[in-house]
């Protein structure tokens, strides 16, 4: 998967995916993430049509959820935020 090879590479900060993806939706991606020592830090905001609920049953894996569609000033805002903090002192649930 272009994403994990990606995070194989390069360290980002955050990374942005959408739920229904080819090879594994957004929900195993993140978990995929997050139980990943080397992977944990990376903040994954997910971005979803229908299934926003599913990923909300889970928001210890997501920094974000965003129904679409969205406006896409608070999502950046909200990037912005989490690059800036120290990605743990913010609850996910209040920008959702």
């Amino acid at each position: 998967m272009k994403s994990l090879d990606a995070l194989g590479r390069e360290r980002p900060g955050s990374g942005v995916t959408d739920f229904i993806t080819p090879v594994m939706n957004g929900l195993e991606l993140a978990q995929v993430i997050k139980f990943d020592p080397e992977r944990a830090s990376v903040l994954v905001i997910l971005l979803s049509g229908a299934q926003g609920a599913i990923a909300r049953a889970h928001l210890d894996l997501f920094a974000g959820v965003y129904d679409k569609a969205f406006r896409i000033g608070p999502m950046v805002a909200r990037i912005r935020e989490l690059l800036g903090s120290d990605g743990g002192a913010v609850d996910p649930r209040e920008h959702s």
